[in-house]
């Protein structure tokens, strides 16, 4: 029975623990990133749509940390509580064996004067069965001590592991403390917000305007965007003709294709360093009410200057400009498609070979707010698939 208790001392999770840290971590340099682009915004006297928007990202983010924070704090109690249920049993098991000692030194000594060890050698038929049960004697014996020692030993063991967990928890909550005061801070700049947002009201149909005129005009590109995709598709496959006079993805492209697929959730950011401000889809607008807005990828906030980077190697398939998007690059990896857009300079040419992260462009700022974005989308053919599925996290 002991080697079984054994078996169910708790393994402690570490890479969930790991993995919540190292989230953590990111969401900090989000919030410390975020807060740099509010104070650079703030720097400009007029009050824009985009710092709005950003406020509410960090007060997001700065949420999002706390509750990773109570995550792992749940997660080492559910740890420290497996433990002692473990060495519960291990409690009992020492006392039973106690117990049997006790009934053992109690009967050895009622019966010293019987000789009754001598008697139960003396009883034996043969030598060797006098011999058998010497060593069953003692091997009894020693089995009881080695057994009460080794349940002692893992006792200690599973108490070291527990004291450490504590020690654990307890900086977990001094973190949650500290996360709470930071909580108290987002509320006053959540009132902030507030204030700014009831500021905007009074443009909040100006910029509801501007944002149907751009979905209007996005809507517009992505159908170039699509028309560019299925023609440079088209060229592709022109180059290796099947027998019956369709098309297909040479084999050269299909390995890139195959690559480029195996590589989901682990391809590089398109800028060093950035963060999510606008995600892929149908969503809500952070700030304004009642107000929808779909996007065909999601946008990276990064710094001014930022330098834009292929996530994965390709082969330029296009290089464009848009007047609200400014200059845009297609990059071919076989079926899938790779869009960059809202650059200021674009540093390659159609039908130039480029690996992964390789420079591609320069990041174009807005000079009303200082604002610096990258749009990138993923095609998968002509179907728009979530970047953010794709990147690494």
């Amino acid at each position: 029975m002991v080697f079984l208790l054994l078996g169910m001392a708790p393994l402690l999770p570490a890479q969930d623990i790991d993995e919540l840290k190292a989230k953590k971590q990111q969401l900090e340099k989000e919030i410390a990133f975020t807060k740099q682009q509010v104070e650079q915004m703030q720097e400009k006297r007029s009050l824009t749509l985009n710092e709005l928007v950003t406020l509410k990202k960090q007060i997001n983010t700065r949420e999002a940390i706390i509750q990773n924070i109570r995550q792992q704090i749940r997660t080492y109690e559910n740890q420290i509580a497996e433990s002692r249920a473990v060495i519960q049993t291990l409690e009992n098991d020492i006392e039973d064996l106690k117990a049997e000692y006790a009934k053992m030194v109690y009967h050895t000594y009622v019966n010293h004067n019987n000789y009754s060890n001598l008697l139960f050698l003396f009883s034996s038929n043969t030598f060797n069965d006098a011999f058998q049960r010497l060593r069953y004697l003692k091997a009894y014996s020693d089995y009881r001590q080695q057994q009460a020692a080794l349940i002692r030993q893992t006792m200690e063991s599973l108490e070291d592991e527990i004291a450490g967990i504590e020690d654990k928890k307890a900086e977990q909550e001094s973190l949650l403390a500290s996360a709470r005061d930071q909580q108290q801070h987002l509320t006053q700049e959540q009132r902030q917000l507030d204030k700014k947002a009831n500021q905007f009201k009074e443009k909040e149909e100006f910029y509801k305007r501007e944002l149907r005129k751009n979905e209007e005009q996005a809507a517009r590109l992505n159908k170039q965007i699509e028309k560019m995709i299925a023609e440079a598709a088209r060229k592709a496959r022109s180059t290796n003709r099947e027998a019956g006079g369709g098309y297909r993805l040479t084999p050269e492209a299909i390995a890139l294709s195959n690559s480029f697929a195996a590589n989901k959730g682990k391809l590089p950011w398109p800028v060093e360093r950035g963060t999510v401000v606008r995600s892929f889809g149908k969503k809500a607008h952070p700030v304004l009410k009642g107000v929808y807005t779909n996007n065909n990828g999601v946008d990276i906030a990064t710094e001014e200057n930022a330098i834009v980077r292929a996530i994965y190697s390709g082969k330029v398939t296009n290089t464009f400009f848009h007047p609200t998007f400014n200059r845009g690059i297609i990059i071919s990896h076989g079926e899938y498609f790779t869009v960059y857009l809202n650059m200021k300079e674009v540093f390659v040419a159609e039908g130039e070979t480029v690996n992964t992260k390789d420079r591609i462009g320069k990041a174009f700022t807005e000079k009303e707010d200082g604002s610096t974005e990258v749009h990138l989308e993923i095609w998968k053919g002509t179907t728009l698939l979530n970047p953010a599925q794709w990147l690494y996290q």
